[in-house]
């Protein structure tokens, strides 16, 4: 951000100097704040809802229902990129291929929505990833602990409408 398009920004509590106003510093993806008296920094980096600009969110897609997504976090019960688990943070359900990537390799939405690509993630971990795809180590890695001990020999299906854990067989 040049000087002449930063704007004033009214900072949450007064400066040390006694500035009630302030600036914003772009560095990287931060909004720095810094007194617009002294030209110290405020001590906090302002988040988007207090900046206007559009902030990240996670859209829901259609095609996986709430009830498959309930029993994605009840199978993985913890986000299997940093294994945090609730209360701790919040889980979303996201896709290990990202949908951008599989639609470039041709592979059907029926089968970026089913349970093997759908993982639990942390809000922080599935906003991280935004449109990329997990890398492929750890995917492997993910995959083979759903097809082993993790889900007991079991996989998602639908029967009668209704989605359960089945054996394999």
């Amino acid at each position: 951000m040049r000087a002449a398009e930063q704007q004033q920004y009214v900072m949450r509590a007064p400066c040390h100097c006694g500035c009630k106003y302030g600036r914003i510093e772009k560095k990287g993806p931060n909004n720095v704040v810094f007194c617009l008296k002294c030209k110290k920094y405020a001590g906090y980096n302002a988040p988007k809802s207090e900046t206007g600009e559009p902030q990240r969110h996670v859209s829901s897609r259609e095609n996986i229902k709430p009830k498959k997504r309930i029993l994605i976090l009840i199978r993985d019960g913890m986000c299997r990129l940093c294994h945090r688990s609730e209360p701790e943070v919040i889980l979303h359900v996201g896709h290990l291929l990202s949908f951008e990537d599989g639609r470039k390799q041709g592979i059907s939405e029926e089968l970026l929505n089913s349970e093997h690509n759908l993982a639990a993630m942390c809000e922080e971990c599935n906003l991280g990833l935004g449109k990329s795809s997990i890398p492929l180590w750890l995917a492997v890695g993910i995959l083979k602990a759903h097809d082993n001990d993790d889900l007991g020999g079991k996989v998602l299906r639908e029967q009668n409408g209704l989605l359960s854990y089945t054996s394999k067989t």
